[in-house]
């Protein structure tokens, strides 16, 4: 497998057609064929039980953690509401988990199927995140420099545990089955 998840053209599951008009080796003559149906599920599963652990810890950062680490920070800018939907939120954390870990799942093989690796993945993904969402904050919105400081640095730390939990759950379900 290649390093973004995509099998190697000359892996068992590209094979070659040749298109009218495409010359012999273009990416178009490349038709992508399936695994088999069970190694195809091990994938999902590993996946949804990654997205469910993720879930599950952006629930518990958002219900009982932020409040005590970050909540003086967050009381000090403006415009921010504090009777939100519950409701939403959770729609909101299933979003992140949803994402975070398809991004982890194409990107695996680069950063490795582990703790440490998914450790790895999430400051990458928390930075890119982050970083300029907080920054944009105090451009546009006038917030607190100090406060996007914090902000963006406790939600690396998150993305952090996020991307080592994805990584234990990744080696605990064991790797692919041979096709």
């Amino acid at each position: 497998v290649a390093a973004y998840g995509r099998p190697e053209p000359e892996s068992p599951h590209w094979k070659l057609v040749s298109p009218v008009g495409c010359r012999a080796g273009h990416w178009r003559s490349w038709s992508f064929v399936l695994p088999p149906l069970d190694q195809r599920t091990t994938i999902m599963k590993k996946y949804l039980a990654a997205s469910v652990a993720v879930f599950v810890w952006l629930l518990l950062w958002d219900n009982f953690l932020s409040g005590m680490i970050i909540g003086s920070t967050i009381s000090t800018l403006p415009g921010i509401n504090a009777s939100y939907s519950t409701l939403w939120e959770a729609v909101g954390d299933l979003c992140i988990a949803l994402v975070l870990t398809g991004l982890y799942a194409r990107t695996r093989s680069i950063f490795g199927e582990n703790a440490a690796g998914g450790a790895t993945y999430g400051c990458y993904a928390g930075l890119v995140a982050n970083f300029p969402t907080w920054l944009n904050m105090v451009v546009y919105f006038s917030w607190p420099y100090r406060s996007a400081w914090i902000l963006t640095i406790t939600f690396v730390a998150l993305s952090v545990v996020s991307g080592a939990i994805m990584g234990s759950v990744y080696k605990a379900m064991g790797g692919a089955k041979a096709a």
